[in-house]
């Protein structure tokens, strides 16, 4: 019996953050005016990279975003199809712990935000291209759905809990006019094979290798 991988399946997305430990010690080393600075906090942090958009988000129909930080989205406004990645000018959470060990994290995510440095660059995909890309997607999102509706007895029956040393998690989110769906997916082999989405996953990082020239998949 095989057991998907898929930990999340939401209407937001989800995001690695700062953990309670790293939350403590910081608390102790030393103490802010919280009238006028924030804590970084998990929230504050997914706050902060929900921010993080293409030039050509808002006129968008149809947007498929992996990743947090680094993110690949493939996007289009009906005539243009694009795949675009982020290109901060350093690591967006390295830059809040350091604001906020320094007392000067504002209150407000956005101000933190407009602080962050972020170029992006833009590779154009064909209008069949991207159609394809998002077939596949949809697809894979359909099979793990019906993997969660197959393995729920097995699930309940078994009652074990699935613990991933070294593992990545990569985040999905699709997004269209009033939809928006969040996939969280750890990326392993599950009964030796590899799940339709973290499929998916992998071939638009090969994609975003060859059109930026940089890595995208963990080694």
């Amino acid at each position: 019996m095989q057991f998907p991988a898929l930990v999340a399946f939401t209407m937001l997305i989800s995001s690695a953050g700062v953990s309670a430990q790293q939350q403590t010690k910081r608390s102790v080393e030393h103490t802010c005016d919280e009238t006028e600075n924030h804590r970084l906090t998990d929230s504050y942090y997914k706050a902060v990279l929900s921010y993080i958009e293409p030039p050509a988000w808002d006129k968008s129909l149809i947007r498929i975003t992996l990743g947090r930080e680094r993110k690949l989205v493939l996007i289009t406004d009906g005539e243009k199809y694009e795949l675009d990645t982020d290109v901060p000018e350093t690591s967006v959470y390295d830059f809040l712990t350091h604001l906020d060990e320094s007392c000067r994290l504002p209150k407000d995510p956005k101000q933190a935000f407009s602080m962050i440095k972020v170029e992006w660059e833009r590779s154009e995909l064909s209008s069949a291209q991207f159609a394809q890309l998002h077939r596949d997607f949809t697809k894979a999102l359909t099979e793990g759905v019906t993997q969660i509706q197959e393995n729920y007895s097995a699930i309940i029956a078994r009652k074990l809990y699935g613990v991933y040393v070294d593992a990545v998690r990569p985040s999905i989110v699709y997004e269209y006019s009033r939809l928006q769906i969040g996939i969280e997916i750890w990326d392993v082999q599950e009964d030796d094979k590899t799940d339709a989405i973290i499929e998916w996953v992998h071939t638009l990082q090969r994609l975003g290798e060859e059109k930026f020239h940089r890595q995208f998949r963990r080694k």
